[in-house]
């Protein structure tokens, strides 16, 4: 008899893989990975593009500084994707993806007014990791859930 997974244990899991895409799609952008800049659906298309972004968003920070962050920030959201995906220190990882794309929220919202972080779902995917980050193993919610479980189970629901 198939073990059955249940939405609050698949639901979850998906969420990761929803979150860790995103975060590794936009490092792709920068890398020039999905296409050149002004190609449909490409936001920056090469690392300059986007170090000119994160200036406008940061204008506190010296123009020395920008492509610190840049590469930080890049750094940190490729590491955070990866983690999620693998469901490594799920806690600890979605909180702290949570707290850094609050931050872009923020910034996005007092520099470029609040259709931006709205427009890309700042917030959303924000708030979606926090409550990731909620989720516990015996709370009927399980973030920990592979792709060889569900594989193996025979039934959702």
């Amino acid at each position: 008899m198939a073990k059955r997974i249940h939405l609050a244990v698949i639901i979850p899991f998906l969420l990761r893989l929803s979150l860790g895409g995103g975060l590794l799609s936009a490092v792709a952008d920068r890398l020039g990975i999905w296409g050149s800049f002004g190609q449909r659906s490409v936001v920056w298309g090469n690392f300059n593009s986007f170090l000119t972004y994160t200036h406008q968003l940061c204008p506190w920070c010296p123009q020395a500084l920008v492509a610190p962050l840049g590469w930080g920030v890049t750094l940190a959201e490729g590491l955070i994707g990866v983690l999620l995906i693998l469901g490594v220190w799920r806690k600890p990882v979605a909180y702290f993806c949570s707290a850094l794309t609050l931050v872009f929220a923020i910034s996005m919202t007092l520099i470029l007014g609040i259709h931006a972080p709205l427009n890309y779902s700042v917030f959303v995917f924000s708030f979606a990791a926090a409550l990731l980050g909620l989720g516990e193993p015996g709370s009927g919610t399980h973030a920990g859930i592979t792709a060889s479980q569900i594989k193996q189970s025979g039934n959702i629901s």
